[in-house]
Protein backbone atom coordinates (compact mmCIF):
# COMPACT_ATOMS: atom_id res chain seq x y z
CA UNK A 1 0.00 0.00 0.00
CA UNK A 2 1.23 3.47 -0.97
CA UNK A 3 -0.21 7.22 -0.27
CA UNK A 4 0.23 9.85 -2.38
CA UNK A 5 0.93 13.00 -0.30
CA UNK A 6 -0.88 16.18 -1.40
CA UNK A 7 0.54 19.11 0.61
CA UNK A 8 4.21 19.96 -0.09
CA UNK A 9 4.22 16.75 -2.08
CA UNK A 10 6.05 17.82 -4.86
CA UNK A 11 9.75 16.54 -5.46
CA UNK A 12 12.33 17.66 -8.22
CA UNK A 13 13.65 14.86 -9.83
CA UNK A 14 15.93 16.30 -12.33
CA UNK A 15 14.18 17.05 -15.26
CA UNK A 16 10.83 17.10 -13.73
CA UNK A 17 8.04 17.13 -10.52
CA UNK A 18 7.39 14.21 -9.04
CA UNK A 19 5.06 13.29 -6.58
CA UNK A 20 6.13 12.16 -3.16
CA UNK A 21 4.87 8.32 -2.11
CA UNK A 22 4.56 6.94 1.09
CA UNK A 23 4.76 3.94 2.32
CA UNK A 24 2.89 2.29 5.30
CA UNK A 25 5.99 2.43 7.16
CA UNK A 26 6.37 5.86 6.40
CA UNK A 27 2.40 6.93 7.18
CA UNK A 28 3.43 5.55 10.75
CA UNK A 29 4.92 9.17 11.75
CA UNK A 30 2.48 11.24 10.79
CA UNK A 31 0.50 12.34 13.42
CA UNK A 32 -3.25 12.00 13.49
CA UNK A 33 -5.86 12.55 16.29
CA UNK A 34 -7.02 9.50 17.51
CA UNK A 35 -10.20 9.91 18.14
CA UNK A 36 -11.58 6.26 19.65
CA UNK A 37 -9.25 7.99 22.40
CA UNK A 38 -11.86 10.26 22.87
CA UNK A 39 -13.76 10.15 26.19
CA UNK A 40 -17.89 9.78 25.63
CA UNK A 41 -18.18 13.60 26.95
CA UNK A 42 -15.24 14.66 24.50
CA UNK A 43 -17.08 13.19 21.49
CA UNK A 44 -20.49 15.37 22.56
CA UNK A 45 -18.13 18.51 22.51
CA UNK A 46 -16.94 17.16 19.13
CA UNK A 47 -20.31 17.01 17.95
CA UNK A 48 -21.10 20.48 19.17
CA UNK A 49 -18.22 21.91 17.56
CA UNK A 50 -19.32 20.25 14.15
CA UNK A 51 -22.69 20.86 14.41
CA UNK A 52 -21.69 25.24 15.51
CA UNK A 53 -19.28 25.20 12.69
CA UNK A 54 -20.30 23.13 9.15
CA UNK A 55 -22.06 25.48 7.27
CA UNK A 56 -19.39 28.37 8.17
CA UNK A 57 -17.34 30.21 5.31
CA UNK A 58 -13.91 29.59 5.72
CA UNK A 59 -10.98 31.20 3.58
CA UNK A 60 -8.64 29.74 1.60
CA UNK A 61 -5.69 27.89 3.65
CA UNK A 62 -3.23 30.27 2.58
CA UNK A 63 -4.96 33.36 4.08
CA UNK A 64 -5.38 31.33 7.74
CA UNK A 65 -4.14 34.13 8.79
CA UNK A 66 -6.75 36.33 8.60
CA UNK A 67 -9.45 33.89 9.30
CA UNK A 68 -11.31 34.33 12.03
CA UNK A 69 -13.73 31.07 11.71
CA UNK A 70 -10.40 28.79 11.16
CA UNK A 71 -8.97 30.33 14.58
CA UNK A 72 -12.38 29.97 16.02
CA UNK A 73 -12.39 25.96 15.56
CA UNK A 74 -8.46 25.99 15.83
CA UNK A 75 -9.65 27.19 19.48
CA UNK A 76 -12.98 25.27 19.97
CA UNK A 77 -10.89 21.41 18.80
CA UNK A 78 -7.29 22.61 20.77
CA UNK A 79 -8.52 24.31 23.99
CA UNK A 80 -12.16 23.21 24.17
CA UNK A 81 -12.10 19.50 23.14
CA UNK A 82 -8.35 18.90 24.03
CA UNK A 83 -7.98 20.64 26.87
CA UNK A 84 -4.56 22.17 25.40
CA UNK A 85 -3.94 25.27 27.55
CA UNK A 86 -5.72 28.48 25.38
CA UNK A 87 -3.36 31.62 25.86
CA UNK A 88 -0.11 29.33 25.03
CA UNK A 89 -1.46 27.51 22.31
CA UNK A 90 -3.24 30.12 20.14
CA UNK A 91 -0.17 32.26 20.60
CA UNK A 92 2.01 29.79 19.68
CA UNK A 93 -0.48 28.85 16.52
CA UNK A 94 -1.20 32.54 15.91
CA UNK A 95 2.74 33.08 14.97
CA UNK A 96 2.75 29.71 13.41
CA UNK A 97 -0.53 31.01 10.46
CA UNK A 98 1.36 34.04 10.08
CA UNK A 99 4.89 32.17 9.52
CA UNK A 100 3.23 29.51 7.39
CA UNK A 101 1.07 32.56 5.26
CA UNK A 102 4.49 34.11 4.73
CA UNK A 103 5.76 31.25 2.76
CA UNK A 104 6.06 31.37 -1.33
CA UNK A 105 4.67 27.58 -1.28
CA UNK A 106 1.87 28.83 -0.01
CA UNK A 107 0.69 31.96 -0.86
CA UNK A 108 1.91 31.00 -4.56
CA UNK A 109 2.91 34.79 -5.48
CA UNK A 110 -0.55 35.92 -4.80
CA UNK A 111 -0.63 39.10 -3.21
CA UNK A 112 -2.60 37.63 0.18
CA UNK A 113 0.17 37.26 2.55
CA UNK A 114 0.35 38.70 6.03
Amino acid sequence: MAVCLNWDSWDWRGDSWDFVVADEEGLRWVGVLGVTALSDAQLRVAEAIFDDMRDREFLPANEAYRDDSRKELDRRVLVDLLGLPGDKVMDALELLRLKWCSEPSVHGGKGTGP
